[in-house]
């Protein structure tokens, strides 16, 4: 089989994937089910904290990051002290008490969390976004915790009346710039995105939950990698798309065209096929990560047609895949042109510490 046979029986057709998001995305905001979510945070009427010391704590799956950082009355910011490792094993609230209680700064006079697990939203004491988890995640099972909100529990525990916030990755980059951009799309290991509306005269960020989008024709390869996974039936976009998934996409290619080559076994090492090699099997890494940036820009240009304006709009991001990807920011530009959106009128940007200045932007923007 020929390369260009290869790369032609990846492409889906990307304008009715984009037109089926658009169409999810519009029925959730209208509190229908759909594939994906419209969550909505509310955010401060006017920021929490503008001037003193704020502690940003972001929690991923297995390490941790914490910095103190203090504001000037002109809203310039100053890095204190910062920490990173790995995190503790958080299997009941009295564990993840501790690691806060290990790492809390006493001069702060707000906290706000970057927690990666699954959420639901809740508004605080001083009208900070809050939030619940709703279920424990491999070994950080959150016993006793589970359906509390965690600010609020942490208030108590800590006997520290400020403002303590907790939202997830995708909705804290939403929140890294300037606090003026659209939204925020995390495309690493794993996918997600979270917009800003005007929801009833309120400004909102809305968590889309995007990696579970399953509106569009499966491949051989998604059907094989997801009848394997502990999550079968779930997260089917991200599946597609995300750095987990993309070299599996790859070695079930090798063998179903027969094609005798190594397997890779990282995202990195499908890059390097893709920018070194130019046979056949680098003909193959680059078709998958082009379809991954083209499947991307669908989810961006719904959300461009969504937001209705048709202006400039500007979208943070942060992963390895959208940032480091073979040819992957210019692929999803390409993709965005042919799928109707002008040229310029999406912005990619990215922020240094995304993780960090998103959570400190739950309680300064």
């Amino acid at each position: 089989m020929s390369s260009t046979q290869i790369v032609l029986i990846a492409n889906p057709d990307y304008m009715q994937i984009k037109q089926h998001f658009l169409e999810d995305l519009t029925v959730a905001s209208q509190g229908h089910p759909s594939s994906i979510s419209f969550i909505r945070h509310v955010l401060p009427k006017k920021p929490l904290i503008s001037s003193g010391i704020v502690q940003g704590i972001v929690i991923g799956g297995t390490r941790f990051d914490i910095a103190s950082v203090e504001i000037d009355g002109k809203g310039k910011k100053r890095l204190l002290k910062r920490q990173q490792g790995i995190l503790p094993q958080f299997d009941t609230k009295e564990t993840f008490l501790m690691f806060i209680k290990e790492h809390i700064d006493s001069k702060a006079l707000g906290v706000a969390i970057n927690l990666g697990f699954p959420l639901q939203p809740d508004t605080g004491k001083f009208g900070e976004i809050d939030s619940k988890i709703l279920y424990g995640v491999k070994e950080h099972a959150f016993h006793g915790l589970l359906g509390l909100s965690i600010g609020d529990f942490l208030r108590q525990e800590l006997a520290r009346d400020i403002p303590i916030s907790v939202a997830n990755d995708a909705v804290c980059l939403t929140l890294a710039g300037t606090g003026e951009e659209d939204g925020g799309f995390v495309l690493g290991s794993g996918c997600n995105m979270a917009i800003t509306v005007q929801d009833h005269g309120e400004r909102i960020v809305a968590n889309l939950e995007s990696a579970n989008f399953n509106k569009f024709e499966p491949t051989p390869g998604l059907e094989a990698i997801d009848a394997i996974s502990p999550t079968k039936g779930k997260n089917r976009f991200e599946k597609l798309i995300s750095g987990i998934y993309l070299p599996m996409h790859f070695n079930f290619l090798l063998t179903q065209y027969n094609i005798q080559t190594t397997q890779v076994a990282n995202a990195k090492e499908l890059d390097v096929l893709a920018a070194e090699d130019t046979g056949i099997t680098g003909d193959l890494a680059r078709a998958i990560l082009e379809r991954s940036a083209s499947l991307a820009a669908t989810e961006l240009a719904a959300v461009y047609e969504f937001k209705g304006s048709h202006k400039e709009i500007e979208i943070l991001a942060e992963g390895t895949v959208i940032w480091e990807g073979w040819e992957y920011q210019n692929n999803i530009q390409k993709r965005l042109t042919l799928l109707g959106v002008p040229e310029g009128k999406i912005k990619i940007k990215k922020v240094e510490d995304s993780s960090l200045h998103g959570a400190i932007g739950l309680l300064t923007r």
